[in-house]
C-alpha cells in the first residue's frame, strides 16, 4: 500500500500512510469552500426590542 483513501475506524499507530493526493486535493477544496460560505454569512441587528436576531444570508 501506498497512499490511504480515508482514515481507519481503529488506526494502527505504528502505520504511517499518507492521503492520496486527490483526497488531499479533495479536502483542501472542501474547506475553502466552506470558509467561502461562513464568510458570505451577516448577522443584523435590528431595533426590535424583543431583542431577536436576524440572520442574512
Amino acid at each position: 500500500m501506498v497512499f490511504q483513501l480515508s482514515e481507519g475506524a481503529s488506526p494502527d499507530p505504528t502505520v504511517d500512510l499518507p492521503f492520496a493526493p486527490h483526497v488531499i486535493r479533495m479536502r483542501e477544496r472542501n474547506a475553502a469552500i466552506a470558509a467561502r460560505k461562513r464568510s458570505q454569512l451577516s448577522f443584523t441587528f435590528d431595533d426590535d426590542p424583543s431583542g431577536d436576531v436576524a440572520a442574512v444570508a
